[in-house]
């Protein structure tokens, strides 16, 4: 049985995580599971008595073309085999897919259309009958079709994907997106594929390389190709592709480029609904050690030179879940896919901001040696951050130079006076003393508290900094300086320990004064979403969290009201004038 306390800090728990997701739309995937090989076949078998293949029905046997004709003949006789003969169904799938190729590869074919269909649903039944609905392209994968006389070649180059990257491959189409407001993707060729790659074991902090940035859990969308040559070509083994729908849209083939089946939403979605945020959003908050492994800046896709990067910054106790709305409309846009690069901050908002700042800062500088050494990438220097709530302070931090201002908040004494490890001294140096990253050119505050919130100083803020467990390295720091140097060194403020997200948000909080009042990079334009609710005058006005008064900065280019609570980042409103933003820097970027 529970002891009364704990009993009232779950309660408590269980309420601010409640509150704080009122108006979050939570993004959510559904998995259809499709009825057996068996049934679908068994259906079939009822409405068509056997016979020749030629009299199954018009669905797929019909057309001018010999060619198609003979893929169509193929493709229900595969369907037949499933329940009989699953490797000769495998090879006549196969066999359909080479003959509707032809078709494709001929310009002059008057059944082009109808040949993609054959082919498409070919291929979508062959990958399930060698794979099954979940499946690895492994050596496995490959030696079992081999033994069923069926023979693929993959083909390796920058433009498509190396199927041994992945872990697991998923059909788009067993699932249904719940929570995204539209639909993106496209109607062509190939079968629309979700490739997932599990979280390694060891943290984002000890991988080396591109990989540093890869999220913890990674989804993407894929399509797939199996390319056939034409009579006397070379090879004559077809060729799998995995192409990357969010780099390329067509297909090239003898017979001219087609579109490319895509399906863009379902993977975005299949990404925040099954990487477990939810639960990250209360132990970040609350046991933010718990969730080191976890964070971290994390590219939703390998870098790309030439599109500039668009951080997306969650709030307290929030996680990437509040961005997959987002993601999904500003990806979704032709444009802007084409343009811009999506990366996402996920960080323990129980920590002080000051703190997940500073590790925001190395991790973008560190993702600038990493993927662009040489600073050649002029896109890198256009970056685009986006704040929600404490995200916002997180971003501001970023464009600001400190100075001696928030130093002289801790200690009376010049910093390099101070006793200290190695260790210690960077930590305290990261925290108080940054200036503006020139690759960042433009910041958008979403709701952001910029001198302190209604949730810092009321009770609920008060009842849920206290429950709120401070990592011990930084506990252990924080007494370290206290023993190595005379009391009066440091200042009261600084002597009361370290403090939570939530102390730090308090009205009149002396951090947020002093960083209200740090100068701001000349080179940086800023934007500013404020939700409001009621009818109050503006000046009055609140979005339930956060007042106007403290949402409001003097020199934003440009400020938007939305009539929302605090949890607006994923409205449509936001998401528009997210939209007229980015539009708006590639204007002034040069196109």
């Amino acid at each position: 049985m529970r002891r009364p306390a704990q009993a009232v800090g779950m309660a408590l728990i269980a309420l601010i995580s409640t509150g704080w997701c009122i108006g979050c739309a939570r993004v959510k995937v559904v998995e259809v599971r499709p009825e057996t090989a068996a049934r679908a076949v068994r259906h079939v078998l009822d409405e068509h008595p056997l016979g020749h293949p030629r009299d199954l029905g018009p669905t797929w046997v019909t057309g001018d073309d010999p060619q198609v004709l003979c893929a169509g003949v193929d493709l229900e006789e595969a369907r037949h085999r499933e329940v009989f003969s699953r490797d000769k169904a495998i090879r006549l799938y196969a066999q359909s897919m080479e003959m509707a190729w032809r078709a494709i590869d001929d310009p002059a074919s008057p059944d082009r259309g109808r040949a993609v269909a054959i082919y498409n649903r070919a291929l979508d039944r062959f990958l399930r009958l060698a794979g099954g609905h979940r499946f690895r392209f492994g050596p496995d994968w490959f030696h079992k079709l081999e033994e069923q006389g069926v023979h693929l070649a993959v083909r390796q180059d920058a433009s498509v994907w190396d199927p041994d990257r992945f872990d697991e491959i998923r059909f788009s189409g067993d699932f249904v997106s719940c929570g995204m407001a539209n639909f993106y993707g496209a109607h062509g060729l190939g079968v629309p594929l979700i490739a997932v790659r599990h979280k390694p074991a060891e943290p984002s902090s000890r991988r080396r390389g591109p990989e540093r940035f890869s999220p913890y859990f990674e989804v993407y969308p894929v399509t797939a190709i199996l390319r056939f040559s034409g009579p006397g070509a070379s090879p004559m083994v077809p060729l799998l592709e995995l192409h990357d729908p969010l780099r390329f849209g067509q297909v090239d083939t003898v017979g001219g480029p087609l579109t490319m089946a895509a399906d863009l939403t379902t993977p975005t979605a299949y990404h925040f609904a099954r990487g477990r945020l939810s639960l990250y959003e209360r132990l970040s908050l609350f046991t933010p050690q718990s969730v080191a492994r976890a964070t971290g800046l994390h590219m939703l896709q390998p870098y790309e030179p030439g599109k500039i990067p668009v951080v997306l910054i969650h709030g307290l106790g929030s996680s990437p879940l509040a961005w997959g709305r987002v993601v999904n409309e500003l990806r979704g846009d032709p444009e802007l896919r084409a343009r811009y690069q999506f990366w996402i901050y996920m960080y323990p908002t129980g920590i002080p901001f000051l703190l997940s700042a500073a590790d925001l800062r190395r991790e973008l500088i560190e993702a600038r040696a990493t993927v662009d050494p040489s600073g050649a990438d002029p896109a890198f220097d256009r970056m685009v951050l986006v704040g929600h709530s404490m995200g916002g302070l997180l971003s501001k931090l970023l464009i600001t130079e400190s100075g001696q201002d928030l130093w002289s908040l801790n200690s009376r004494e010049p910093f390099e006076r101070m006793s200290a490890s190695p260790e210690h001294r960077d930590l305290l140096g990261r925290v108080f003393f940054f200036q503006p990253l020139g690759f960042v050119r433009r910041v958008v505050f979403i709701a952001t508290p910029h001198r302190g919130s209604r949730l810092g100083s009321e009770l609920i803020g008060r009842l849920g900094d206290r429950l709120i467990r401070i990592p011990g390295p930084l506990a252990e720091a924080h007494a370290a300086l206290i023993a190595a140097n005379p009391p009066e060194f440091f200042t009261p403020e600084f002597l009361k320990g370290v403090p939570s997200s939530i102390d730090e948000l308090t009205f009149e909080n002396p951090y947020l004064l002093a960083i209200d009042r740090l100068p701001r990079a000349p080179w940086v334009e800023a934007h500013s979403i404020i939700g409001r609710v009621g009818r109050r005058p503006l000046d009055e006005s609140s979005d339930g969290v956060v007042p106007y008064g403290s949402s409001h900065v003097e020199w934003a280019a440009s400020e938007t009201i939305i009539d929302r609570m605090h949890f607006l980042q994923d409205d449509p409103l936001t998401i528009e004038e997210l939209r007229r933003i980015l539009r708006l820097h590639l204007s002034e970027s040069g196109g």
